[in-house]
């Protein structure tokens, strides 16, 4: 890999190891990807054709652990990391190692994992002096990556036994690059060969036998997806028809004991009630950034103009039920919706409204003054309410299960190439016009 007249490569058993979508960027810099094998050793060969004599500064995931001088015309191999001027642990491919502690899921050390960096410095010729021997072996780490990070199923570097040489000189001298700001820059990202694979950037051999095994494996991991996927596409259905029936079950026990759906004035609707469309301008619409926040927020106000109100605005018209493109990082979360059904019974309980007049009575002549079996109607009441939420509960978690389901097709989908069709699923249609809420807050 060259970055204008300085050239690196990473070398496995005495070979150059391959290297794929190699870019040469604007101000001598350059990357490319390469295929890394867990506890394989490698060295990093650097070259220069620079009028003076430059120094090859050695990175590996972030931490830089070897400065090599390297004159023009002049090939340095950098063998591993210093333990001693007679001592060196050579470099190696290493899994990374996985936990679950969340106090480690947002580390920022994570961000430059999977890389191998070479960065070119001059310095102030004859400024070279003598220097002690260091022991640089500690800034390789192998600290634990969380289970939930982009960097689990990857590599990491790590140190090999210790190897002795005869004694190397060590020098220091006065820079004019600084190491944040090198004059060249070589990087080299090493992922699993399969990972390479996985995302088209290596791809598999393609000559000969090799390539009609290849071929055959690809078709039939093909066909092995769209298997997978037409049994997912049922079990959506199940899922779907199962919510559906225990939905007709909950409806006709709420009409046969008359109990009326008590429903929050605010309500989290399910993806399944988000509407998705392919419309390409709704893509990158900025209204879907706050999408999945309630945000709460404290405002002071003037004590002195506060002053009763005889009526209550109707803020349900802000809450909006928009689509939201099928590509979109929302799609498949949840929105803020409203039902208009028992307003008046929340308002109540939070004593907006006045609550309802007590029973007179009248009212028990007229029911015949049985009161007797008040408690045990009540109690039946209460249980028939009780098996009614156990059975939403579980239509919710059918639906919940239904759409992980989707999102797992639709993935499928996507590797296979198909175009998305319309879902055999009937979504519930949006509402082009939203009705006006009025709260009566005079007394019944």
């Amino acid at each position: 890999m060259r970055a204008d007249v300085f050239s690196a490569c990473i070398v496995v058993d005495g070979k150059e190891v391959e290297e794929y979508n190699a870019e040469e960027l604007e101000q001598s810099r350059a990357r490319c990807f390469v295929p890394s094998v867990s506890d394989q050793l490698f060295c990093v060969k650097v070259s220069s054709q620079f009028t003076e004599d430059v120094v090859f500064s050695i990175l590996v995931d972030g931490q830089r652990v070897h400065n090599q001088v390297c004159p023009p015309g002049t090939v340095q191999v950098v063998q591993g990391v210093d333990e001693s001027s007679t001592a060196f642990r050579p470099l190696s491919f290493k899994n990374i190692e996985l936990t679950d502690d969340d106090e480690l899921r947002g580390g920022s050390a994570y961000q430059d994992l999977g890389c191998i960096e070479v960065r070119v410095r001059r310095f102030v010729q004859g400024s070279e002096a003598k220097t002690r021997a260091g022991n640089f072996t500690a800034k390789v780490k192998n600290e634990a990556v969380h289970e939930r990070s982009k960097k689990a199923g990857t590599h990491r570097i790590a140190l090999g036994h210790k190897k002795t040489r005869k004694p190397v000189r060590y020098l220091t001298m006065e820079y004019v690059d600084a190491l944040d700001e090198p004059y060249a820059s070589i990087k080299f990202l090493y992922r699993p060969a399969e990972l390479l694979r996985a995302l088209e950037i290596m791809q598999l051999p393609s000559t000969g036998k090799h390539k009609a095994a290849s071929s055959k494996d690809i078709q039939d991991e093909n066909s092995e997806r769209a298997r997978s996927l037409a049994a997912k596409e049922e079990r959506i259905r199940q899922l779907r028809a199962q919510a559906e029936q225990i939905r007709a079950e909950v409806d006709a026990e709420r009409d046969r004991r008359g109990i009326k759906r008590e429903a929050s004035p605010i309500r989290l609707l399910g993806s399944s009630t988000q509407i998705l469309k392919e419309d390409s301008a709704l893509k990158n619409k900025a209204a879907w950034q706050d999408l999945g926040c309630i945000d709460v927020r404290v405002c002071r106000f003037d004590q002195a103009s506060k002053k009763p109100s005889v009526t209550v605005p109707n803020n349900a018209i802000n809450i909006t039920s928009d689509p939201v493109h099928e590509r979109s990082k929302k799609a498949g979360a949840h929105r803020i919706g409203y039902v208009v059904a028992g307003i008046r019974t929340v308002l109540q309980a939070q004593g907006i409204m006045p609550p309802p007049p007590p029973a007179t009575g009248d009212k028990r002549k007229r029911n015949g003054g049985e009161n007797d079996n008040d408690e045990d109607e009540d109690e039946d009441r209460r249980a028939a309410r009780k098996a009614l939420a156990e059975k939403e509960e579980r239509i919710r978690a059918l639906l919940a299960e239904a759409e992980q389901v989707k999102a797992e097709a639709d993935a499928e989908r996507g590797i296979l190439g198909i175009k998305r069709e319309p879902s055999p699923i009937s979504l519930p249609p949006s509402s082009s016009s939203r009705k006006r809420v009025f709260i009566d807050l005079t007394d019944d």
